[in-house]
């Protein structure tokens, strides 16, 4: 059986708050932060701070933004002209980052803690392709490996 191992990304999203926080004060500037309007590119943001967006109706009109929900967005600079954007929403145990390396942005991936990929162990006692696939019922979502035919 293998499995994604993450442990390095559990121990960073439990204490990305505290981070956040430690951050936020360390600027000291509001930990709210500062808005993010409508019409605002997440391309053009590499002024380090911590920014929110105020509702759902503004992230639905923010460029590049992960999903269209009201939430937080850290900016740091990582050093030598690269940056991170996290981006946290209001409403959703999700969060996410992409980094600015090379002049341009990588693609936003979600982090997933150890404990929640551990429940996606992909079978390997077949030979073949396996699928994540997942069925939602009444609102809620389960997960399952499935051979690609």
């Amino acid at each position: 059986m293998s499995k994604i191992t993450l442990s390095f990304m559990e121990r960073f999203i439990n204490n990305l708050d505290t981070a956040i926080k430690n951050y936020v004060k360390g600027k000291n500037s509001n930990e709210k932060g500062s808005s993010i309007t409508t019409g605002t590119d997440l391309d053009t943001m590499k002024t380090v701070g911590v920014y929110y967006i105020a509702d759902d109706t503004t992230a639905s009109n923010i460029g590049n933004v992960p999903l269209a929900l009201c939430g937080k967005v850290l900016v740091m600079d990582n050093g030598n002209g690269g940056y991170s954007q996290f981006y946290i929403p209001n409403h959703s145990p999700r969060i996410f980052q992409r980094l600015w390396w090379g002049n341009a942005w990588t693609d936003w991936i979600e982090l997933a803690p150890k404990s929640y990929v551990d429940k996606f162990n992909c079978p390997t006692t077949t030979d073949g392709t396996f699928n994540l696939v997942a069925t939602v019922s009444n609102g809620v979502a389960t997960y399952s490996w499935v051979a690609q035919s």
